[in-house]
């Protein structure tokens, strides 16, 4: 979705305990990945997890909040479906991100599968492609670029 290469500089916003997504990058793309949580108990097991699994070259795990955390140098960010304050992150990301920065927002559905309420996305960003999963649930993931002036 995101177009991922071998240089591409990819952060996680939201990793959790268990850095589910960070390993699945790593291991597809065979980049480091940078992944990082505000919540200090999920940063602590995220970094045991990552180094019983001798994942510590592929995977930096590192306590912050998305929205203090600077973004610009990354090429792709994910935002994990469980951060909260959402709103405020995308609203911080699309002011500090680089203008060819890729965005994949991951947002559950409900189980009646109705769009939930995040139509602020296009406020910020361009929406350029939605894939719906159900691996965990009802989730689409949204691919977004920075908005032009002409957007």
């Amino acid at each position: 979705m995101a177009k991922i290469n071998a240089d591409s500089y990819i952060l996680v916003v939201g990793c959790g305990a268990i850095p589910v997504t960070p390993i699945i990058l790593s291991d597809k793309t065979k980049i480091k990945i940078i992944a990082i949580d505000n919540d200090p108990k999920a940063v602590v097991l995220a970094s045991r997890f990552v180094e019983k699994h001798h994942l510590q070259e592929k995977i930096e795990i590192a306590c912050f909040d998305g929205v203090k955390y600077q973004a610009e140098d990354f090429d792709v960010i994910f935002v994990s479906y469980g951060v909260e304050r959402k709103e405020e992150l995308m609203k911080y990301l699309s002011e500090n991100i680089s203008n060819n920065s890729k965005i994949v927002c991951r947002v559950s559905r409900d189980f009646d599968n109705k769009k939930q309420n995040f139509y602020y996305l296009s406020n910020f960003f361009k929406i350029e492609d939605i894939i719906r999963t159900y691996s965990f649930g009802p989730m689409d993931s949204y691919l977004l670029t920075k908005k032009k002036i002409d957007d």
